[in-house]
């Protein structure tokens, strides 16, 4: 997560600078604001850093109908979206969830879903089983081929719970899954956090 660069270079283009919506929440509660309060003031102090490409952090269907309609001059060539994928009782009602947002993105011109399975807790030590982690590569498997339907990719986005125990969790998403259904977010923070601050085992992955 955070801030991208995308290429566009001459004299007539502007530089296309991208923004992810989390930032932005975190830089706001610091001086005692909230995002959510008023979604179009938020969305207008986006516009006016300067950023014309923004990925939204879509928590609900209900969230996204409240932002589409204030997105005008933004592109959303990425969006970021949690799911549920490591029980058999909640991946086929993720999924489903997942592909109808994308869907429902297509207008803003979006063509990646980012996703961070959901531990089994957040902020939480439990870690999943080998059952688990099997199930939600299948689903993560899944869920990227169905997007490609779509016209539109998978990235796999980590936290740090998921470097712990020799990062099996994060190997087992990357080693599991078709390259062609799912791609990496990659979020060096997160990895060098995760692997206990080291800087060698981010420059390895």
């Amino acid at each position: 997560m955070g801030m991208f660069l995308t290429h566009v270079f001459g004299k007539e283009n502007p530089l296309e600078i991208s923004c992810q919506q989390y930032p932005w929440q975190t830089f706001m509660e610091r001086s005692g604001q909230n995002w959510y309060d008023d979604l179009s003031t938020s969305i207008e102090l986006v516009k006016a850093a300067g950023f014309n490409r923004f990925e939204p952090l879509i928590e609900s269907k209900e969230y996204l109908q409240d932002l589409m309609p204030l997105l005008k001059n933004l592109i959303c060539p990425s969006i970021y979206v949690n799911s549920v994928l490591h029980t058999n009782q909640k991946k086929n009602e993720s999924i489903a969830e997942v592909l109808e947002i994308a869907r429902l993105c297509k207008p803003l011109g979006t063509e990646i879903v980012v996703t961070n399975p959901s531990p089994i807790q957040w902020g939480g030590m439990e870690d999943k089983s080998d059952g688990a982690l099997m199930i939600q590569a299948e689903a993560l498997d899944r869920l990227g081929r169905e997007l490609r339907k779509l016209d539109m990719q998978l990235a796999y986005h980590n936290h740090d719970s998921e470097m712990r125990n020799s990062a099996r969790e994060f190997h087992h998403m990357m080693l599991a899954t078709d390259p062609h259904n799912v791609k990496l977010c990659l979020d060096a923070h997160w990895i060098y956090r995760g692997a206990g601050n080291s800087s060698v085992a981010l420059f390895d992955i």
